[in-house]
């Protein structure tokens, strides 16, 4: 028996000595297994961890690429800005060479025009000494070179052959200030002294046969007369409008005339250039329209 317990005891001792051997071991590969697991999860961190390292490197790049593209065209732009600033710059100083030319173009324009507006009044009055325009002492007509000219309406009972020379005076005076201040009449004169005559080209159911009308009274018929001496008086009053000055009627030939004369001796010095913005004003009576039909061949 007691040898039995004894070898109980001893397998009990063997028992428990393999019982702690077994749970030592456990306890090793318990450690083992946290140790590798810990490992694992290092292992996956680290993999995580140098992924994300992978996609900000690459972001890193993207964005290093992009400053230098940005940088790139910020130096594109810089210099872009300079040419047009260097472009401005010389458009400047052509600006300013243009204003100084056009000052001086200028400069020489007005003194040109006074030049030429000083000119025109010395030819003008000139030719006014040559056709002196006088009124009579009554203050009821005036006379062109000595000789009479009533107004458009009072040529009854006049000599026709004094009517025929004072219209050539009066013709060859436009057309010679009309050449003077360069202004072409609006009905074209024709000078042949007392057979002068005046060309309508703006009515147009004249022929152009039909379309000049005599300044004289031979030979020709009162109405075709009465219009042609209409005509030379709107041509009177064209170079009026085109010294700013009105007519109030246009029968009042050498009147008229006479006031041209007038602002070229005395009120154009202080005028280098004349307006023709003024409007042509209406005649006082209406003079008809001769038909071509009733001319004579």
């Amino acid at each position: 028996m007691m040898t039995t317990e004894r070898a109980i005891k001893q397998t009990q001792v063997s028992v428990s000595r393999v019982r702690r051997a077994i749970e030592k071991k456990l306890q090793q590969r318990v450690r083992l297994h946290r140790s590798r697991a810990r490992e694992e999860n290092l292992r996956l961190r680290i993999s995580l961890l140098e992924q994300e390292i992978a996609q900000r490197q690459s972001k890193l790049e993207q964005e290093k690429l992009a400053c230098q593209a940005r940088d790139k065209e910020q130096a594109d732009r810089g210099k872009e800005l300079e040419n047009i600033a260097s472009e401005l710059v010389a458009k400047r100083n052509s600006l300013v060479e243009q204003r100084r030319q056009y000052f001086q173009v200028r400069e020489n324009l007005l003194k040109t025009s006074s030049m030429l507006a000083l000119r025109q009044k010395e030819l003008i009055s000139e030719l006014a000494f040559v056709y002196p325009i006088s009124q009579f002492p009554d203050k009821k007509g005036y006379s062109i070179c000595f000789v009479h000219l009533p107004n458009s309406e009072d040529f009854s009972d006049r000599d026709d052959l004094m009517i025929s020379v004072a219209l050539g005076y009066v013709t060859h005076v436009l057309l010679m200030m009309s050449h003077f201040l360069d202004v072409p009449l609006r009905y074209p004169l024709i000078h042949y002294g007392t057979n002068s005559s005046v060309r309508d080209n703006l009515v147009e159911h004249f022929s152009d046969k039909d379309r000049d009308f005599p300044l004289y009274l031979k030979g020709k018929e009162k109405m075709l007369f009465n219009y042609s001496v209409y005509l030379l008086n709107r041509n009177i009053a064209q170079l009026r409008c085109n010294c700013n000055l009105p007519t109030k009627d246009l029968r009042f030939t050498l009147h008229n005339l006479h006031g041209l004369f007038e602002h070229y001796s005395i009120k154009a010095s202080g005028s280098g250039q004349v307006s023709s913005s003024a409007l042509l004003p209406a005649p006082s009576q209406s003079v008809p329209v001769p038909d071509p039909e009733q001319q004579p061949p």
